[in-house]
């Protein structure tokens, strides 16, 4: 077979660890004992479950399991309630210096779910935190970050704005912060936002007002976010989505939901994520809306796409030259095909632009410098490739 595929969701191990980490009473307990008997606790843990430990300590205290590990878990559970306090003071202080310019912000993923739905400042580690801005004001963003000592990893430019959702700034003590001036990485077309904007509700970080998706918009985020092939399981989405489909009051409007799937075009994303919780962590999902998004048609291209972004297609993960070139015309075609996006259809779809955009992305300046660079990889890849079937031949 040509592609690695990962194991899209967890592993055997790392669903027993969310559901102790998820689950009530004996289903809880039960799934805490599985784990200890197939885990190593005291060795080493692949970021991905180490990360849902401080949930992992949380439920097991609610739940009075008493064991020896829990001495660690506490330990691991106080660090990220420290980490995450020092950083939502920083980003208080964006907070405040982009309101005093009037520019409005929202924000996204992590720091949103811990304030409004996890309630907990420890339950959730991150390393950064996403605010987002409209795209009108991303450069005064940007701009007011600088001031505040915050370098982004790249400078930003128009082109940035029309062709990525977002930047990354580091200070100087090493702590993140991600500029969006898009929700999703998949939607970056001409008013996208603009429902996510008209849906928000008020969320206070350190002090400071600002905005937050509503659980269906932020639901959509979190599973599109998650939903994707990544070198390091990316698993903390389904504590994310079980915890907001749990937590929110009245409820996840379901409907808006279905729409914006439709809208942005992850109808696969929202059906493959939603049947997957359902089966395995029963979480109430009303059975019309479920059989309503397992009915709905997605065209070919989706499914192509869909089937695209949930694989390991990055070069180096056993892949030939050729097939590394598939993913090359595959990544950029999809990409570009988004952008052209709008109210829902593909319009203007065009092989100038197109070429443009590959250009942008290859940090090029002109067809012949485009295809030096990839010839001159391409023969890096022949190589590489030549040499692990060389190794693989020597090793028999």
């Amino acid at each position: 077979m040509p592609f690695v595929t990962k194991i899209l969701f967890a592993t055997r191990e790392q669903e027993l660890l969310l559901q102790a980490a998820l689950l009530e009473g004996d289903k809880a307990i039960s799934a805490w004992q599985k784990y200890k008997k197939k885990v190593a606790l005291e060795g080493h843990h692949e970021n991905g479950s180490y990360r849902l430990f401080p949930l992992l300590y949380r439920n097991l205290q609610r739940n009075n399991i008493e064991d020896p590990f829990m001495h660690r878990l506490k330990g691991i559970y106080r660090q990220a309630w420290y980490k995450n306090q020092r950083l939502f003071y920083d980003i208080s202080k964006i907070l405040s210096s982009l309101h005093d310019e009037r520019v409005r912000t929202m924000i996204l993923k992590g720091a949103a779910l811990t304030i409004l739905h996890y309630k907990n400042y420890a339950v959730r580690p991150m390393a950064d935190v996403d605010v987002m801005v409209h795209t009108s004001e991303a450069l005064l963003a940007v701009d007011v970050l600088k001031r505040l000592g915050w370098k982004p990893t790249t400078d930003l430019t128009e082109a940035d704005l029309l062709y990525r959702h977002s930047g990354q700034f580091i200070d100087n003590s090493g702590k993140e912060v991600d500029l969006h001036w898009h929700l999703l990485y998949d939607s970056c077309w001409d008013g996208c936002d603009d429902d996510f904007w008209d849906g928000a509700v008020p969320l206070t970080l350190g002090g400071v007002p600002t905005l937050a998706a509503n659980p269906a918009d932020m639901l959509l985020n979190v599973i599109v976010h998650g939903v994707k092939w990544n070198p390091e399981p990316a698993i903390r989405w389904i504590a994310d989505a079980i915890t907001l489909i749990n937590s929110s009051d009245p409820g996840i409007d379901w409907g808006r939901l279905i729409s914006q799937a439709k809208k942005h075009r992850v109808v696969l994303h929202l059906k493959k994520a939603l049947n997957y919780l359902k089966d395995i962590y029963r979480p109430h999902i009303p059975s019309a809306y479920m059989k309503t998004i397992n009915s709905i048609h997605t065209s070919p291209m989706e499914f192509l796409e869909y089937q695209y972004v949930t694989r390991n297609l990055y070069p180096g993960s056993h892949t030939t030259p050729i097939h590394q070139m598939i993913n090359f015309c595959l990544s950029y075609f999809f990409r570009y095909r988004r952008l052209c996006l709008n109210k829902g259809s593909v319009k203007g779809f065009s092989i100038t632009d197109l070429f443009n955009y590959i250009l942008y992305r290859e940090k090029k300046k002109n067809a012949h410098d485009l295809i030096i660079s990839l010839a001159s990889r391409g023969m890096r890849n022949t190589k590489r490739s030549l040499l692990s079937a060389l190794k693989v031949h020597d090793a028999n």
